[in-house]
């Protein structure tokens, strides 16, 4: 059995070899047809976002123009904060809702948590951060405040809708209109 096991490994390391190392010929290319990188231009400075900023002591649906946009799920507070671009397609009024839901665990939404509870529309306009303008950051900054009127006892769900207004938007999308 010994002699058939070194015969094996001799094998082996007979007819076994590394790889062999291939040589790469790099030609010489005058340094006049050589491009250099440029500076990105860019077309336009300013993106403009809009988002929903919604803080309240329940779990909550958000609905822009009848689309589930957000859905959080809580035993305590919440503050959430929600980018819209994505899903406004075009300038002009949109609807938002917001479901206020029972807190995990519990069957009803107590009124007492939605005391405090306020919805905010924001507006602003972004320069984008670049090499050029290192220091760029938001600019031209707009909230609307909805404050959410309180239930007068015990519900199942609660919901607030309100009207916002979009402008300047560099696009148009059909998506599901």
């Amino acid at each position: 059995m010994k002699p058939i096991l070194i015969l094996c490994v001799l094998l082996l390391f007979f007819n076994c070899k590394g790889q062999e190392k291939k040589v790469f010929e790099t030609s010489s290319v005058p340094s006049d047809t050589i491009q250099k990188i440029q500076a990105y231009t860019y077309t336009h400075d300013k993106q403009i976002h809009y988002g929903v900023g919604i803080s309240c002591f329940a779990s909550f649906e958000l609905y822009i123009d009848d689309v589930l946009v957000a859905k959080e799920e809580t035993a305590g507070n919440i503050s959430k904060g929600i980018e819209l671009n994505e899903w406004v397609l075009k300038n002009g009024t949109h609807q938002f809702k917001v479901r206020y839901l029972p807190q995990t665990g519990k069957e009803f939404v107590e009124p007492y948590l939605l005391t405090e509870t306020r919805v905010t529309i924001d507006h602003w306009n972004y320069v984008e951060n670049s090499i050029l303008r290192p220091h760029s950051g938001a600019e031209d900054y707009e909230s609307i405040f909805f404050e959410v009127p309180v239930p007068t006892e015990k519900v199942p769900f609660w919901e607030f809708s309100g009207e916002f207004e979009v402008e300047n938007l560099p696009f148009e999308l059909t998506g599901w209109t």
